[in-house]
């Protein structure tokens, strides 16, 4: 039986015997209700007490198996309450350690600080593209996501502090976005976060259009308002709706994940020096090429004379599972 399922059977056991207990001294002795409840308590806490009233043989009877049953049904709850609190205990230490070893096994994660709405939504996005994530929150009760089969990696605290980043693996992480309720500890956030990892991408909420620069001004690599992205949102409802709905339909599809990604050409990639034609890239994988970056400028639907550089940035559209196979031959020496 599992230990909820005894907790519950000691208290009903104790209620049953304490209601059993009054009801035999009313019914044998003929006493009051609170007189027989008084009784029945005495009797199970085996206090010592004297009895309440003179008892008669039928009552001593009655009263050796209500010591006899309800000693028997005390030390049941005692040692049933007792396990809950110790296994409880152990099983959140246990839970914690192994969440930490985890934490700290990780590489090029992300942490997200604050749970909120727009905490867990970015929660969601990352585990449907496959990225790896803490979250940092102090309401422990707060980081909750539904379909999600995993445990959540979560460090409870203040994610302005320096030692909670840290517990977050923030050294070893790709990325960070804050999106606290207030503008001033998103600022100690990412002004801490710099410091912590000079290459991190920290990306922030802002409440205040005019906390905007101070944001950017100690490390924030991008800033967005939830309100500017929202009025965005409606005007484009209004006047390209069909737009709108490609996107939602490409981002809700439940066959498959489909994104708007990227992929950095690295050192020893073979494209390096072709031509975006002869790299082939649709053929390799059923992605469409939409964009590229080179020295920060992005070109828009770019024609395959394009030669790529390295650290150029291919932009496409494509399920999860294909755009990982560019990432992967943007990387390789093939």
């Amino acid at each position: 039986m599992e230990l909820k399922e005894r907790l519950r059977l000691a208290i009903v056991l104790l209620v049953v015997i304490l209601v059993g207990g009054t009801i035999g001294y009313m019914t044998i002795e003929g006493w009051p209700l609170l007189d027989s409840a008084y009784m029945t308590v005495i009797t199970l806490a085996s206090v010592g007490f004297m009895e309440v009233h003179e008892l008669s043989s039928g009552g001593r009877i009655f009263t050796i198996f209500l010591i006899l049953i309800g000693l028997g049904t005390l030390l049941y709850v005692i040692s049933t309450v007792t396990a809950f609190v110790v296994e409880g205990e152990l099983r959140d230490v246990l839970r914690r350690r192994r969440m930490e070893r985890k934490i700290k096994a990780l590489r090029n994660h992300y942490v997200i600080c604050g749970f909120s709405r727009m905490g867990s939504q970015i929660a969601q996005e990352l585990e449907k593209s496959g990225r790896r994530f803490v979250v940092i929150e102090k309401d422990a009760e707060r980081v909750e996501m539904p379909d999600h089969d995993d445990e959540i990696l979560t460090v409870i605290g203040d994610a302005t502090l320096e030692q909670v980043l840290l517990d977050a693996g923030l050294e070893n992480a790709s990325g960070l976005v804050t999106v606290l309720a207030q503008d001033q500890d998103n600022l100690f956030v990412v002004l801490t976060a710099r410091r912590l990892n000079p290459k991190l991408r920290i990306v922030s909420q802002v409440v205040e259009e005019n906390s905007e620069a101070k944001l950017r001004s100690v490390g924030a690599d991008a800033v967005v308002s939830s309100h500017k992205i929202g009025g965005m949102r409606m005007a484009s409802e209004l006047i390209r709706p069909a737009v709108v709905s490609f996107l939602d339909v490409m981002l809700r599809r439940s066959d498959a994940v489909y994104r708007v990604e990227e992929a950095t050409v690295g050192t020893h990639c073979g494209w390096i020096g072709h031509t975006l034609g002869d790299a082939a890239v649709p053929e390799h994988a059923d992605v469409v090429v939409v964009g590229l970056k080179q020295d920060g400028l992005i070109v828009f639907n770019p024609k395959p004379d394009v030669k790529i550089h390295e650290n150029d940035t291919i932009i496409m559209i494509g399920a999860m599972e294909e755009v990982e196979k560019i990432r992967k031959l943007a990387h390789s020496a093939g």
